[in-house]
């Protein structure tokens, strides 16, 4: 009977109980008799296996045989059958015999099977169970030795039976005699697709892309390995068979300019030819130029029909490295630049030409620009100012609410400021009809000129606003005449801005404000205690150090003042928040913010985000992302630090700095083969008083997809556990959920246990990424 694959596969395999060592295999027959130490030749050979079990029943089991000859010999054909049992019954998830040759007088058959909900193999089981043939055997071969033996058989047919696990014995090798020795044939040649492989990046930039080069045979496969000692490359995988595409990947990370040569050695030692080597070299180029210009905008005025504005400067500067091949350019005519290109540094003359332009605004974009620099291209915004050859009448305040309280005879005088916004000298005369406006002076004069205007209030009725204007007129301005209008508010009680403080303090550590990192802030409040009507209020303030919660709002309101934590030295700093509001007596009114750098109160304390890290990865996989790490001080405050005792299969992006840090590192398994590798590395900060805080890591390296036990085999055990992951309650791929992606879809479902049945009972493909074939 041969391989019975069912297409069903939905409920948990039995899980493996304890070891259980009373099975056994044995060879019961050799061409149906009792076994002697020679085979005929001429004829077939068939041996009979025979299977002892226990009272247990098995759901699961694997167990692979090996016919080889030392010398050599070779036969036609080699079978595996069972005899007529029940196997397909016993296993009705699947039950296969694999057959392989795997060179010559050497061939592999294995025999294996799962149950769903059938029984397995039945308890006490005792017969004779396995038939394996080979044969005819050549004349040719004798004195040859032929032998049988248990052996492992692709894919995964290890030596094991399953729920409960046992291993049942086998009172092999068993070897035949029958002819002569053949002649070993000849030795394969390592044949390398190139011999080396360059490389170039800029010195502190992102790492070139990876290359390959293949390893191939002129004659048989080959099992080879990989040699290197540099640790500024990386190839994977380091073991393999060929044909096999080898990947080389860059590490720049602490490169300086220059060239670096190393080479991989590939050694095979069953071929002719080994060791060979492929040579890698990595051209350092100096860092790439960056773009500096010593301005952000330039802003130039004129009067249409007068001189062109004086010329302007800017410096244009390399602040990376190599050479700034540099160019300068713009889109309008009005606009000139001299030079238009340069290397490294130089100054640059902005010259404008206003003639043709009339009164308005004008813009350019001055672009600075190298191909090659990190940050191309720079732009500097311009702008031209063409004001008007006539006079413009401009006035600081068009609008202005006058607050009239009831009672009162007189309230104080307005000033007014009347300026020319244009060109050449402007006179100017005011005039109003208003029952509100009582005095103006001066009523006229020469621009700029500080006019103070009187009022006249009675006769206003509390509650209503009243509105005049003042029109301002000159016989020479464009703009001629200017209306300022005039609200005047009549209230009983007028509102009143009311503050419980004049100044706030924030006091911020240098450096880090500690592990809470909660936001210093202050309060004041805002209120309107004159019994007056409602009002609106606004901050306005302009601060680098500070932020407030509320901006705008009705009274009362606390406003809360924030500290921004900017990165500034030990020192005090002020800033001044004004309140404002538009019916309030005694608006504008302001608060003064003290903000307060100061050192730590007591000596630092190391604090990491975390003291233990466990990071999975595929044996010669990498770099792979690991994990961060971020440094502070528990207390707030300053506090310098060092990472030491580095393992050598973590690599951090940084090894040192100032809290608050954070770390990035990544994970290289490179050379590091199957097992846990458990390391410690420390943060050293000296004057802690925890100091050094010992980090552990330790690098969990996998070797098969598919290996769900973490054992470093592929076997029907992996299969028991997959399924009952899947639908039992059974622990998940072992270290990492990837392994358990045996199709690499980036899922584990019942498609990988399906692949997986397909690779171990029918010769489906192998687990994607796996290092063999």
């Amino acid at each position: 009977m041969k391989k019975v694959v069912l297409c069903m596969i939905a409920f948990v395999l039995l899980l493996f109980g304890n070891n259980i060592f009373a099975q056994s295999i044995y060879l019961e027959s050799v061409n149906g008799s009792a076994p002697n130490d020679t085979l005929p030749v001429n004829q077939s050979i068939v041996f009979g296996l025979h299977i002892t079990g226990t009272a247990s029943t098995y759901a699961g089991m694997s167990n692979g045989f090996r016919v080889y000859s030392p010398e050599g010999a070779t036969w036609t054909a080699m079978t595996g059958d069972t005899l007529p049992l029940g196997w397909e019954t016993w296993f009705d998830l699947t039950f296969a015999i694999n057959e392989f040759s795997t060179g010559s007088g050497a061939d592999t058959v294995g025999f294996g099977g799962a149950k769903l909900f059938s029984t397995g193999l039945p308890a006490n089981f005792d017969q004779l169970s396995y038939e394996i043939t080979i044969g005819p055997i050549d004349p040719s071969y004798h004195k040859d030795n032929i032998c049988l033996d248990s052996s492992f058989y692709q894919p995964t047919g290890v030596w094991k039976w399953a729920g409960p696990e046992a291993f049942a014995t086998w009172d092999g090798p068993h070897c035949f005699v029958v002819i002569d020795p053949s002649a070993p044939t000849d030795p394969s040649n390592i044949v390398l697709s190139t011999d080396s492989l360059y490389f170039s990046a800029s010195e502190g930039g992102v790492n070139p892309a990876p290359q390959t080069f293949d390893i191939l045979t002129d004659l048989d496969p080959f099992n080879f390995t990989l040699n290197e000692s540099a640790s500024w490359f990386f190839p994977s995988p380091v073991i393999g068979t060929t044909p096999q595409t080898i990947d080389v990947n860059i590490n720049t990370l602490g490169l300086t300019e220059g060239v670096y040569v190393d080479s991989i050695e590939v050694v095979a030692p069953v071929t002719d030819n080994s060791p060979q080597w492929v040579v890698i070299v990595l051209e350092i180029l100096p860092p790439p130029p960056t773009i500096a210009v010593d301005v952000t905008d330039l802003l130039f005025n004129a009067v249409a029909g007068e001189a062109n504005p004086a010329d302007k400067f800017f410096n244009i500067a390399n602040i990376g490295g190599g050479d700034l091949n540099w160019t300068v350019s713009n889109s309008q005519s009005w606009l000139s630049l001299t030079p238009t290109s340069g290397t490294n540094s130089d100054s640059v003359t902005v010259s404008i030409d206003i003639t043709g332009l009339g009164f308005n605004d004008y813009y350019d974009t001055i672009i600075v620009s190298d191909p090659a620099a990190t940050n191309d291209p720079v732009e500097i915004p311009v702008l031209l100012s063409v004001g008007s050859d006539l006079p413009l009448i401009e006035v600081d305040s068009l609008f202005n609410y006058i607050i009239v309280p009831s009672g009162l005879t007189s309230i104080p005088n307005r000033d007014i400021y009347v300026y020319n916004g244009g060109a050449g000298a402007m006179s100017f005369t005011t005039s109003e009809n208003s029952t509100r406006i009582f005095t103006v002076t001066p009523s006229s004069g020469n621009a700029p000129q500080t006019v103070s205007v009187g009022f006249k209030i009675s006769g206003g009725v509390p509650g209503v606003d009243y509105f005049d204007t003042l029109w301002v007129s000159s016989p020479e301005a464009l703009n001629s005449p200017v209306p300022v209008v005039f609200q005047f508010h009549y209230i009983d009680t007028p509102a009143q801005i009311i503050l419980n403080r004049d100044t706030v303090q924030l006091n911020v550590f240098e450096c880090s404000q500690g592990i809470t990192n909660v936001l210093v802030q202050d309060y004041f409040s805002i209120s309107n205690v004159s019994g007056g009507e409602p009002y609106t209020f606004d901050l306005d303030f302009e601060s680098d150090y500070v932020t407030v919660e509320t901006e705008f709002g009705q009274l009362p309101e606390f406003v809360s003042v924030v500290a921004k934590y900017p990165e500034l030295p030990l020192g005090t700093y002020y800033d001044t928040i004004t309140i404002t509001a538009v019916n309030a007596i005694n608006s504008p009114q302001s608060v003064i913010v003290k903000y307060n750098v100061i050192e730590g109160l007591q000596d630092p304390q190391i604090n990491l985000s975390s003291t233990n890290y466990i990071i999975p990865t595929m044996e010669n996989e990498g770099p792979v992302p690991g994990a961060v790490l971020k440094v502070n001080n528990t207390f707030g405050g300053c506090m310098e630090w060092d990472l030491t005792s580095i393992p050598p299969f973590m690599y951090p992006d940084i090894s040192s700095g100032n809290v608050p840090g954070v770390v990035g590192f990544n994970i290289h398994a490179s050379g590091f083969p199957f097992g846990q590798y458990a390391d410690t590395f420390y943060v050293e900060a000296p004057g802690a008083i925890n100091n050094p805080r010992a980090v552990t890591i330790t690098m969990k390296v996998w070797k098969f997809r598919g290996d769900f036990n973490y054992d470093a085999t592929l076997n029907i055990a992996d299969l028991v556990a997959f399924v009952d992951y899947s639908f039992g309650s059974g622990a998940g791929p072992a270290p990492e959920w990837r392994v358990g992606d045996v199709n690499c879809d980036h899922l584990v479902n019942i498609a990988d246990i399906v692949y997986m049945v397909d690779y171990m009972f029918n010769s489906g493909p192998i687990p994607c990424g796996n290092p063999f074939k």
